[in-house]
């Protein structure tokens, strides 16, 4: 007899600072999940063992695990059971100790389809694929760690799930996701620039996150780098589109800024920039948008009725977390 968490306990324990850091997983071909019925000593098991991961108790309250029948749901308010009967892909479940188990990344990603909208769907994914963690509490800030995993690993994973309930929504989702984020600003941002039209983005294709761009012989004098990062970078048009928070404010930094523009500049690119303030400004913000438009070559007449307020919601669903 086992249980498997699953669904936003299954989120908690990704996001747990003190979880184990490698971790193996089984089965190691897809197999049918047996779980037997859910029984509640190993629940409160795992509720102690989230906890010391650093997970709150009080978001442990419910617990959700994945079953394989019907007949073995458990009735209760603190505990959710959602049946699986079909296959677990190999590798989707990762034991934490005798009799508990959880889902893998992967299966996590797709389960997170059944209970997020498709923005909060895409923002999540740009955390898994992202070097950063949100914090359980809001007024704690984010944890840098390495990727979980990447967008094509998502999308590979979602593509051999079949016709399970979810997976249109996450397979869409990915789609809008790009690998590389190095902050939840920097997701906010870049949703702004890829997210679909229609609900608000500028639905760009083609955008790279923390792309390399390496100096050559026409920078070498401007510059002592050997290579530059960009935020988002459009190859078609040769565009660095950077994100500037608080620690570019920073005199130091603005001098290097200074002499990055200028050797990109030097080499052929372009290089646009937003501070944090126009961001939250509402103005500022479309101003900067509509300039990106013009360069991308996208026209009036391509955006959905009402565009800017779709623009403006979006603005404000990224950015709801953010002090």
């Amino acid at each position: 007899m086992s249980i498997v968490l699953a669904h936003s306990t299954a989120r908690l324990y990704h996001r747990a600072p003190y979880r184990p850091l490698s971790e193996r997983s089984y089965p190691p071909r897809s197999k049918r999940l047996r779980t037997g019925p859910c029984d509640t000593a190993l629940v409160q098991d795992a509720r102690i063992k989230l906890a010391r991961y650093g997970v709150p108790p009080e978001l442990l309250e419910r617990v959700h695990v994945l079953v394989s029948e019907a007949g073995e749901r458990r009735l209760s308010d603190s505990v959710i059971c959602h049946v699986l009967r079909g296959t677990m892909p190999a590798g989707s479940i990762i034991p934490l100790q005798g009799g508990i188990c959880v889902t893998d990344i992967r299966q996590t990603a797709l389960d997170a389809a059944r209970d997020l909208s498709f923005r909060e769907l895409v923002e999540f994914y740009y955390e898994l694929c992202g070097a950063y963690e949100l914090p359980f509490e809001e007024a704690d800030g984010y944890r840098e760690r390495p990727a979980l995993t990447t967008t094509a690993e998502l999308a590979r994973y979602f593509e051999k799930t079949g016709r399970r309930h979810g997976v249109e929504l996450a397979r869409r989702a990915i789609r809008y996701v790009r690998d590389g984020a190095r902050s939840p600003m920097e997701t906010a941002f870049v949703m702004m620039l890829v997210m679909p039209k229609r609900e608000g983005g500028l639905g760009i294709r083609g955008l790279e996150m923390d792309y390399r761009i390496e100096v050559n012989a026409r920078a070498r004098h401007l510059t002592a780098r050997s290579c530059f990062y960009c935020d988002a970078y459009l190859p078609r048009i040769h565009l660095d589109i950077e994100y500037h928070g608080f620690f570019h404010d920073d005199e130091m930094r603005a001098v290097e800024d200074d002499e990055r523009e200028r050797a990109l500049r030097a080499m052929g690119h372009g290089v646009m920039a937003i501070r944090r303030w126009g961001f939250f400004n509402r103005a500022a913000f479309g101003r900067f948008m509509l300039c990106i438009r013009r360069k991308m070559g996208i026209s009036p007449a391509a955006l959905p009725d009402g565009f800017e307020l779709r623009q403006e919601e979006l603005r404000r669903f990224v950015l709801r977390r953010m002090a």
